[in-house]
């Protein structure tokens, strides 16, 4: 049974079928994946949200063949959670047309999470982001490497 209601299915595809470009795939790395418990080691499946996560990303997936899924387990797949860096579960990598565009989304997009993260998929899929000319260019003047982090608390 999906997430989302039919109302907002309905909404959602009608903006993805307006507003998404190119195929957006999203990465979630999530807890669990292994039968074995290590002690030590903590794989609380489902206590991160990450069954809940990969549920919600797979309706949106079925939304739009624009939108593809991955799913990976941070543990049993190690190789591919270094390659994106990936520390925590849940967490989603944003790909456009295969490309890692480096976006993280860290945690259930839920509440006003989920809008943002609608809205990510569709600046992934247009190759662009909604950002004004004077904060792309300061953006562009920092000569080195940095790492942005937005944190947000549930309301």
């Amino acid at each position: 049974m999906p997430l989302l209601a039919k109302e907002d299915q309905d909404f959602i595809r009608k903006k993805f079928e307006q507003e998404l470009e190119g195929d957006v795939t999203l990465v979630l790395f999530r807890s669990g994946g292994s039968k074995l418990t290590i002690p030590g080691r903590p794989e609380p499946r489902g206590a991160d949200y990450s069954d809940e996560t990969e549920e919600l990303l797979h309706d949106l997936e079925e939304l739009s063949p624009k939108i593809k899924v991955q799913v990976y387990s941070m543990y049993a797949d190690k190789d591919m959670a270094e390659r994106f860096q990936i520390d925590r579960t849940p967490a989603i990598a944003f790909l456009s047309n295969e490309k890692d565009v480096g976006i993280r989304f860290f945690g259930i997009p839920s509440g006003y999470e989920f809008g943002a993260l609608l809205e990510d998929i569709i600046d992934v899929s247009k190759g662009k982001n909604r950002l004004a000319a004077s904060t792309k260019s300061q953006l562009a003047a920092i000569e080195k490497d940095i790492v942005i982090k937005v944190f947000t608390t549930p309301t």
